[in-house]
């Protein structure tokens, strides 16, 4: 445990606060890129596949800085770095909410297209997985400090 204590110590600290923010923004970009772009590329002909896609990107983006956010508090992270995540968090999964209903409205369709091409477009990004890595150790952090000792 204390060989991992002290591999992940960069984790807190000026340096923890640069990697938690640069890891926080590409994934917040890359949710907004695959919500956003599967819309904007297709104005003309939006269906409710492309609306399902801009859902699970966004869904994805706001799922992965959820368990950021309580992982940077488990690492006791800068409460900037943790209120950025969820506000972050709270913004996708309301993009997700109205990209759902939108999809709602449309008929069924016979086509592929569904919010696990967004999700999977989200998790394509190499930083994310790194954010779920280190805020999912935080929260175990997190959960193991209010068990006790």
């Amino acid at each position: 445990m204390a060989g991992r204590e002290r591999w992940l110590s960069w984790l807190r600290g000026r340096r923890g606060l640069v990697t938690w923010w640069v890891l926080i923004s590409c994934t917040a970009v890359n949710g907004l890129v695959v919500g956003y772009g599967s819309l904007h590329f297709l104005q003309f002909s939006l269906n409710r596949g492309d609306h399902l896609v801009s859902g699970g990107g966004y869904a994805a983006a706001g799922a992965v800085l959820a368990v950021a956010a309580a992982g940077a508090a488990g690492w006791r992270a800068p409460v900037s770095v943790v209120l950025g995540s969820a506000v972050l968090a709270v913004g996708s999964a309301a993009c997700a909410v109205w990209s759902f209903g939108v999809a709602a409205r449309f008929p069924p369709d016979a086509g592929r297209d569904g919010p696990w091409d967004g999700v999977g477009g989200v998790l394509a990004g190499p930083w994310t997985w790194l954010l779920l890595l280190c805020g999912s150790l935080g929260v175990i952090r997190l959960i193991g400090r209010r068990r006790g000792p």
